[in-house]
């Protein structure tokens, strides 16, 4: 089993400073999104998770156009 070593300093500069999200970072690492996120709440790093978007017709990540 393949353990990650994440720290906070780390997260820190992928995403805060640079301002990478959960997906790139964790295709950068060789990792699911789904860890990054994890230890983002872990370290209290605050997500930039926007639930005020409502996600319907074009901005749904399933949209398609026909």
């Amino acid at each position: 089993m393949n353990t990650l070593n994440i720290t906070k300093g780390f997260l820190i500069k992928e995403y805060i400073i640079n301002k990478k999200s959960m997906n790139q970072i964790a295709d950068e690492i060789g990792c699911s999104s789904f860890s990054i996120f994890k230890y983002l709440k872990i370290n209290n790093i605050k997500t930039r998770v926007n639930k005020l978007i409502n996600r319907k017709g074009k901005n749904n990540v399933k949209y398609v156009v026909s």
